[in-house]
């Protein structure tokens, strides 16, 4: 990667990551380089890079920790290989079973043309495919002279016993087998069952049977969500209900979500919604008669003794209506607009909370005005709204719109803001713009920003984030899609500028998968989301030690301790280098651990980080 002022990668990497390589050099071909890498970064395959050579993975229970090794050999190498052992843990018989280990190959795709013009072209590793599937398909080969990277995921399972497990992998180059010591840390930590990081990242049907060259049915649909959900993001839409703005019918839309209210790792998700035949705006009867069907259906399973509750999980998102308003009335969508749907969706809550339905039922009319209503929009007060005026009710401005100090504590007002019942929210969102040194989701970012943007949200308090295609398998010019495009050779999608801006997945059609294959940008994703859970479970604990201790924790100023050391207002250090970023992680789980398991050790250690 082209280092910038605010990306300075030193590429080595110290002992906080996957793998314990040390006797295994012995057995590799003079000249063929063996580096491991961590999963804050992506390695060019021209890239002259150096590594560690030491790896220790630091986990927790219920956590997907990964990891990558760097191969760059002296000789053409036709086809590679890796494969795992059972892990054992020291001083015990508990086992990490290979078959929690998965293993990829990273597939390389080409940029001609840096996006932010800050960033190198070349080959970036992005494709994930399962490496039985790589090798079927004959793609194992490595070049001389190039890195070739393999993406290794360790599933902890939630009753892991804590402590150090250590076994071996095996690396084949051709011929020749390269042994790999592997240790494994796990903390003696819960992941949380359920998931706390709200997204909205939208699913298209209609590329995935581009991309798959199938017709979609349920199961492929299906198959398309759950993986969503294995890597902690929480799609836009439910499988069985994928169009954004129909009228399904109420009932059969309340059964058939049913499940998803009752699965901890769906986070959210939006609301159908229709539109007023008279104006095109949206239909408030139609809002209010969903959200009534909810309110029923949630006060039966109340009253059989299910401690359920619906409205937290879901929000209202008129993308076909009032997508990025401006504030010039000839626009489609515009502000006027953004005020008449804000409107009817406020009074459609107001009419459910106040109904008879849910009078013995506080909590939930509370929700329900809550429920979200989100508007792609920087913050303005010319949307501020008032019980008689519509407005915005959760605003979600492109990222760089909160870059300031001021403008975050614009989005605190806003979030603390008692103007109507519900108050308001604020999520964010990015798509071809920003671009780097912003936070990005593009091809040609370091994946480092994509692994600490969550870190960022859970410290300003940023309650979800939207993302407009998880895989637009599509060419746009000149506002036009254009025909022939492939998503495996043209990484230049948006407008002959933005790299591979809406696609987090791969068609997995072509390496023979029923669903879609990973990136390496939705894995630091999902690490930093993984991330996001530790920090609201360290938040948490120093709040409840500190009242049952007597203390005056202020667990902001604690949790700043970690943030300063990473990124300042929505910009990564500017010394920000991968082994830092894995010391400080650690250094993360170490005062979790403690503040959840030990008490007397844990006050000792937050009395100084309160200082």
């Amino acid at each position: 990667m082209k280092k910038t002022l605010r990306e300075t990668v030193s590429f080595f990497i110290i002992a906080f990551l996957l793998f314990g390589i040390t006797a295994c050099n012995n057995n590799v071909e003079s000249g063929t380089k063996i580096y491991f890498c961590a999963n804050s970064e992506n390695v060019l395959r021209e890239e002259n890079y150096s590594g560690s050579k030491e790896f220790v993975l630091n986990t927790f229970r219920g956590d997907v920790e990964g990891g990558q090794i760097i191969v760059n050999p002296k000789n053409d190498v036709a086809k590679f290989n890796f494969s795992v052992g059972d892990l054992t843990r020291e001083g015990g018989s508990e086992k990490l079973s290979a078959e929690l280990i998965d293993v990829f190959a990273e597939r390389y795709i080409e940029v001609t043309q840096s996006t932010s013009g800050e960033t190198d072209t070349g080959w970036y590793p992005d494709a994930l495919v399962p490496i039985k599937n790589y090798a079927a398909k004959r793609d194992n080969k490595i070049n001389k002279g190039e890195n070739q990277g393999i993406w290794i995921n360790v599933n902890v399972p939630n009753d892991a016993v804590p402590g150090t497990y250590k076994g071996n992998g095996t690396l084949t180059l051709d011929t020749e087998t390269i042994d790999v010591p592997m240790t494994v840390n796990i903390y003696n930590i819960n992941m949380p069952e359920k998931n706390h990081v709200k997204t909205a990242f939208y699913i298209n049907p209609s590329s995935i049977a581009t991309g798959e060259g199938k017709v979609v049915d349920d199961e492929l649909m299906k198959a398309y969500y759950d993986f969503a959900l294995s890597k902690r993001v929480s799609p836009l839409t439910l499988p069985d209900f994928m169009q954004v703005s129909v009228r399904y019918n109420v009932d059969d839309y309340v059964e058939g979500a049913l499940k998803y209210f009752q699965d901890d790792k769906v986070a959210c998700f939006q609301l159908p919604y229709t539109a007023n035949r008279t104006d095109g705006m949206v239909d408030q009867s139609y809002c209010e008669e969903i959200l009534t069907a909810l309110a029923e259906k949630n006060v039966e399973l109340i009253e059989q003794g299910e401690n359920v509750n619906f409205f937290e999980k879901v929000f209202f998102y008129l993308g076909t209506m009032i997508d990025e308003p401006t504030n010039d009335p000839s626009a489609k969508s515009n502000y006027d607009n953004v005020r008449i749907c804000d409107q009817r969706i406020y009074q459609a809550k107001v009419a459910v909370a106040d109904s008879e339905i849910l009078k013995d039922h506080p909590e939930l009319q509370n929700s329900v005005l809550k429920v979200p209503h989100i508007v792609t929009t920087k913050i303005t007060d010319l949307l501020y709204a008032t019980e008689e005026r519509g407005g915005v009710q959760t605003w979600c401005p492109l990222i760089d719109k909160l870059s300031s100090k001021s403008a975050r504590e614009t989005a605190l007002e806003r979030m603390n803001s008692a103007n109507r019942r519900g108050g308001e929210g604020v999520w964010w969102y990015t798509c071809c713009n920003p671009v780097n040194p912003y936070p990005t989701l593009h091809l040609d970012d370091t994946i480092m920003s994509p692994r600490i943007t969550t870190w960022m949200q859970y410290d300003y308090k940023i309650q979800g984030r939207i993302y407009w295609s998880m895989n637009a398998w599509f060419k746009r010019l000149n506002s036009k899609k254009v025909p022939g495009f492939d998503v495996w050779t043209d990484a230049l999608n948006w407008e002959n500028w933005c790299n591979s801006d809406g696609i987090l997945l791969y068609p997995g059609s072509k390496y023979g998968v029923k669903g879609p294959l990973a990136t390496l940008r939705l894995e630091a994703l999902r690490e930093s989301h993984e991330d996001y859970e530790i920090l609201m479970l360290l938040d948490n604990g120093i709040q409840s030690l500190s009242a049952k201790h007597g203390k005056n924790y202020d667990s902001d100023k604690i949790l700043g301790k970690f943030y300063d050391r990473l990124f300042n207002g929505i910009f990564r250090n500017d010394d920000l280098t991968s082994s830092k970023f894995e010391s400080v992680r650690k250094e993360l789980l170490e005062l979790t651990e403690k503040v959840l398991s030990d008490e007397n050790a844990a006050t000792s250690l937050l009395d100084e980080y309160n200082k």
